[in-house]
């Protein structure tokens, strides 16, 4: 259907790549390469979706190179003169054997950066994870690169770390129960950075921020700001954890799985302060 100067494609239904949604597309006439894009799908697989985005972007990425495009745009896999509005919502996103439930993606890509109004997912633990913020090149190193602000609240830490390892189900809600985080982030390929952070698990509150170099040297440094400590807390977190002298079984498990070989090369520098 021609509506104005767009040509819309409704009722469009979408069953492959183990998702199933349906939608509209609307191509703008007054530009040749932009594009609206709104569906809404029952079910979505990450895993399926990022091995066609990645095949997409390395054939783009090809096709500029041969058409001797400058160097520094040839590291942008993201196109500039393409326009594209994308509102996409799922009842679950599936990644490996984990389902998150009520995704919401609102973002924009123009002038070969991505604007993310929103990304909203729901967590274990009656956790929701919200994320603001934009994907662009860098400037100094020329790769891409994430920059915004993350913000997630749930009512048990221990059911969000069941995305790592299942058994932390079992851990004390005392220790691991409410969880409030708010940071602004940047993420690039070779480091994460947190900076004015805001964290809160039950009564124990803290601020910073962290960064992690993720290169041949991998190492940590912190900054940590302890605020309106409650001994009480620690000191009954600490008769719970009396009761039962044995290990938790999250932690044996986890030192099994895990390989710790990374740690030998880390460096760490914290600086803490408390108020």
């Amino acid at each position: 259907n021609q509506v104005g100067d767009a040509i819309e494609l409704a009722n469009i239904q979408f069953d492959g790549l183990k998702s199933k949604g349906d939608g509209k597309i609307t191509l703008h006439l007054d530009e040749a390469t932009s594009m609206d894009v709104d569906m809404k799908f029952s079910t979505l697989d990450y895993d399926q979706w990022k091995i066609l985005l990645n095949n997409a972007l390395i054939d783009f990425s090809d096709f500029r190179k041969q058409e001797s495009v400058r160097g520094d745009e040839r590291q942008n896999p993201l196109p500039k003169d393409i326009h594209v509005v994308l509102n996409v919502s799922s009842d679950e996103l599936v990644m490996g054997k984990q389902a998150w439930q009520n995704v919401k993606i609102d973002m924009e890509m123009a002038e070969a950066a991505i604007t993310v109004n929103q990304f909203h997912l729901e967590l274990p633990g009656e956790s929701d994870l919200t994320l603001f913020g934009v994907i662009s090149q860098s400037a100094t190193s020329g790769g891409m690169r994430f920059e915004g602000s993350v913000e997630t609240e749930g009512k048990s830490l221990a059911q969000v770390l069941t995305i790592v390892d299942e058994s932390a189900a079992e851990l004390p809600d005392m220790e691991f129960g409410h969880l409030y985080l708010r940071s602004n982030i940047y993420v690039s390929n070779d480091q994460l950075r947190l900076s004015d952070a805001d964290v809160k698990i039950n009564d124990f509150q803290l601020g910073g921020g962290l960064v992690a170099y993720y290169d041949s040297n991998p190492r940590i440094e912190a900054d940590v700001q302890l605020q309106d400590i409650n001994f009480d807390y620690f000191r009954n977190v600490w008769r719970e954890n009396k009761k039962d002298a044995a290990p938790a079984d999250f932690f044996l498990r986890f030192n099994q799985a895990a390989n710790f070989g990374w740690l030998k090369k880390l460096q760490t520098t914290i600086d803490l302060k408390i108020s």
